[in-house]
């Protein structure tokens, strides 16, 4: 880190642009049952492309991963995507992972019959070992989770995390929303295009390839060596 006319430069990947290095704080807290299920409604309502999203996670699992596959969602929320997959894809495990209690409790009502191969955990994937007593997966998964970690500059370490989840030749699919001087988000928080895919490469991921690009959210596949 160094500091330049006063401002915080974040030496952690060579192409981000200047910005405040305080963590950006959440307009939401999902640990609150009313507020979940509002942000799962309003999101429903203001994304219309998101089952796209869910659709071409589930054809990238049945396209690359094994049958009986092991899954790790990461900030899973209400389980809109777990659903997909479960119905769409072969799988032997799938591993819901999300901080807040209200979020498991909307997706255990919408994952009824499931069961027996899913299991939630409660962690908060920003805490120092939230990997901790989790098995390896053949593909780790996540949507609209990444910036959680409430600033770019956190995202090589939960990367790092990330890959050490991942069987070697396994896939990390990652989607969330991206920064553009159009759209005006906080380039505190979220990456432009370019950044969210270089992002990968430098953490060490191969083969990274942009799957679905659409509302200003880009979904990208890439491999662990």
């Amino acid at each position: 880190m160094a500091r330049e006319n006063g401002a915080c430069v974040i030496l952690m990947f060579p192409f981000a642009v200047m910005t405040d290095d305080t963590d950006v704080p959440s307009p939401i807290d999902f640990s609150d049952s009313e507020q979940a299920r509002r942000w799962v409604e309003d999101a429903t309502i203001k994304r219309p492309w998101r089952p796209d999203f869910f659709q071409a996670f589930a054809n990238e699992i049945r396209t690359h991963a094994p049958d009986n596959a092991t899954i790790i969602e990461l900030g899973s929320g209400p389980g809109l995507l777990a659903e997909e997959i479960l119905c769409s894809c072969s799988l032997r495990r799938y591993v819901l992972l999300d901080a807040s209690h209200a979020m498991h409790n909307i997706a255990q009502e919408r994952l009824l019959g499931f069961e027996a191969q899913i299991t939630h955990v409660t962690r908060d994937f920003r805490s120092e070992n939230w990997t901790d007593g989790l098995r390896l997966s053949d593909v780790v998964v996540t949507m609209q989770s990444v910036h959680e970690v409430r600033h770019w500059g956190h995202v090589a370490k939960l990367y790092q995390k990330i890959m050490s989840l991942i069987v070697p030749g396994g896939y990390f699919l990652m989607a969330d929303h991206y920064a553009t001087p159009e759209n005006g988000r906080n380039p505190s928080l979220y990456f432009s295009p370019h950044e969210q895919r270089n992002a990968l490469i430098i953490a060490g991921f191969v083969d990274v390839v942009l799957v679905i690009d659409r509302g200003d959210m880009a979904l990208y596949r890439a491999r662990r060596m």
